[in-house]
């Protein structure tokens, strides 16, 4: 089974895109490092970065078109991805205008410099083609009662192979009892605990989002 390009290994089953989109953030970025984001992002995506500017990463910002039609301004954008950025977090389209992002652009942009892409597809996933390979994505964040015709409080993250997230939670797994330790293997990782989304992975079906 394909899911946004990778298969459901790489899928971790979270309560919602803010629980996903904190495990990301929280998950890749520690003091000292450096993180761009737009003027475009939820709270979901604003309120962990702030919070961790306060702990000491880097932030920075890039803004809209001067007016009034919330357009992302690329070469801001660009711009601000310098050498040594550690991650690139932005959402594929606004909550609030609909404006869509080109996230395969920004994705070859984070390519370039080795920026970690993280992308927040809340307004689009299932409703929009999102294939993280060809656009680049490193992390897709997403919410289950969305495009995805889900039930509310469901969501998850689909993790490009190779991309280390420390775990927000540790504690019960289902595998490797005896281990002091939380296993390092995904989707198990990210994955702390049951929850209504997890208890369909038994069946082999993803019915929950």
């Amino acid at each position: 089974m394909n899911f946004f390009g990778y298969g459901p290994e790489q899928v971790v089953f979270t309560a919602n895109s803010t629980e996903s989109l904190n495990i990301a953030l929280k998950g890749v970025l520690r003091p000292g490092d450096r993180v761009v984001a737009t003027a475009m992002e939820h709270n979901s995506v604003l309120r962990p970065l702030y919070e961790l500017e306060r702990l000491g990463v880097e932030l920075e910002i890039a803004g809209c078109i001067p007016g009034d039609k919330g357009e992302l301004d690329y070469e801001a954008l660009r711009a601000a991805i310098t050498p040594g950025t550690r991650a690139v977090v932005c959402t594929h389209a606004s909550n609030l205008t609909g404006n869509l992002v080109d996230i395969k652009t920004v994705g070859g942009w984070c390519r370039e410099k080795g920026a970690l892409f993280i992308v927040d597809s809340s307004q689009t996933a299932g409703l929009f083609p999102i294939d993280m390979r060809e656009q680049q994505i490193d992390v897709l964040c997403f919410t289950g009662h969305k495009g995805l015709m889900g039930p509310q409080g469901t969501g998850g993250m689909c993790v490009r192979k190779g991309v280390e997230i420390k775990p927000l939670l540790t504690g019960g797994s289902g595998i490797m009892t005896y281990s002091r330790t939380h296993p390092d293997i995904m989707p198990t990782a990210l994955e702390a605990g049951t929850s209504t989304a997890t208890g369909s992975r038994d069946s082999g079906r993803l019915c929950c989002i």
